[in-house]
């Protein structure tokens, strides 16, 4: 994105040591009494800017910031990149101009950053929720198991709603050690409270943190829990959502869409094990507790899936769901790899799917016709 914008697009948040708030000092007087330039962002948070134009005052400001230290909060990555893209631009120069070096003032030496005074009466650090689709954790009970002696356990409330209660009861204990998590097999909330066990394996399993790191909330959860205890050896990306009521949509609405490929066959696949009232993407939807669940690619073999060129016509691949927009991702994907995605009608027809996919096994293996074969859907 740097690279195809040239700019920075978000500042890299960085904290700095000024016990007099001396900076802030200067600032504030120097644009008493001038409007702000106002925006609001999706969140409706209001943030104002004050310019500063007089050159002196700047230099000023960079006198007394150059010995500081500067701390970063936030964008670690964006920093990194910015780096990155000086190099990249610096070597560009050097080709082209038989060796030539980037000039000090090039924009690329440097970096959109805010800078905050570490006391500051006005800095707040408010939490960052995490939305994670992997490792799948489907119940509280399962949860329960994963995390064993290293935390206390206690029941905290039922269905997305319920995240503001569970936000005010960490808020009230005020602890790091405190985490609440939602299954959504069984829409539970749970609250945890890290035990001595807990910590006893954090300093294991940690042991290249110091103490302080080890007891943040954000490192007792990636590294204990998500990272050792739930067997996630590579964190995996969570959504980030700054408002409780973003958690609560987040689980209401879920972004990701699932494809269920399978078909509940009986032994040396005979026959379906599921009663002909239910499906088994209809579990699937009821165990992760998502209406995003679309029945998919389970109507031919692996050989259609590897290939499914059958010259001018395409194989049809029929889908099914309750969810349109998640449908429509299943069917872009089947005319992608070479399909033609057909909806099929809303999740409940997973179960003439799931016997669609009956009779393909019994027409390519049981009649003789071999795998070589595929469903099309004639117009005319």
């Amino acid at each position: 994105l740097t690279r195809a914008c040239r700019a920075n697009l978000s500042q890299v948040f960085g904290l700095y040591p000024d016990p007099a708030g001396e900076v802030q000092g200067i600032l504030d007087k120097a644009v008493a009494g001038q409007p702000p330039v106002e925006a609001v962002d999706h969140l409706g948070v209001k943030s104002r800017l004050w310019p500063v134009s007089d050159e002196g005052l700047a230099a000023k400001v960079a006198g007394i910031m150059g010995p500081k230290p500067v701390f970063i909060a936030d964008g670690h990555h964006r920093y990194e990149t910015a780096c990155n893209y000086r190099d990249e631009v610096a070597a560009a120069l050097a080709a082209s101009h038989g060796g030539a070096l980037l000039p000090a003032d090039h924009p690329a030496n440097f970096v959109l950053m805010m800078l905050v005074g570490m006391s500051d009466p006005g800095l707040v650090v408010l939490p960052t929720h995490r939305l994670f689709e992997k490792p799948a954790v489907g119940t509280a009970a399962e949860l329960a198991a994963k995390l064993g002696d290293c935390f206390e356990l206690r029941p905290a409330g039922n269905g997305p709603e319920a995240a503001h209660q569970v936000w005010e009861q960490i808020e009230l204990e005020s602890e790091q050690g405190v985490l609440g998590f939602y299954t959504a097999g069984d829409r539970q909330w749970t609250l945890a409270t890290i035990t001595p066990a807990g910590r006893s394996r954090m300093d294991r399993v940690a042991a290249d943190h110091g103490d302080a790191w080890r007891s943040l909330g954000v490192s007792i959860l990636h590294r204990l829990v998500i990272g050792e205890l739930l067997g996630a050896k590579e964190i995996p990306t969570p959504g980030y959502v700054h408002l409780v009521r973003e958690v609560v949509e987040g689980l209401d609405t879920g972004d990701a869409v699932v494809l269920d490929a399978t078909n509940p066959l009986a032994a040396e696949a005979r026959e379906l094990e599921l009663d002909p009232a239910l499906s088994g993407a209809e579990l699937v939807r009821d165990w992760i507790g998502s209406d995003r669940v679309v029945k998919a690619f389970n109507t031919t073999g692996s050989g259609n899936m590897a290939n499914p060129d059958y010259g001018a016509e395409r194989p049809m691949m029929v889908v099914a769901g309750d969810d349109d927009q998640a449908k429509q991702v299943a069917i872009g994907l089947a005319d992608e790899i070479g399909f033609a995605g057909v909806d099929g009608g809303p999740l409940p027809a997973s179960r003439d799917l799931e016997h669609l996919a009956m009779l393909w096994i019994r027409l390519a293996y049981k009649l003789g016709n071999g795998p070589d074969i595929a469903y099309a859907l004639l117009r005319r």
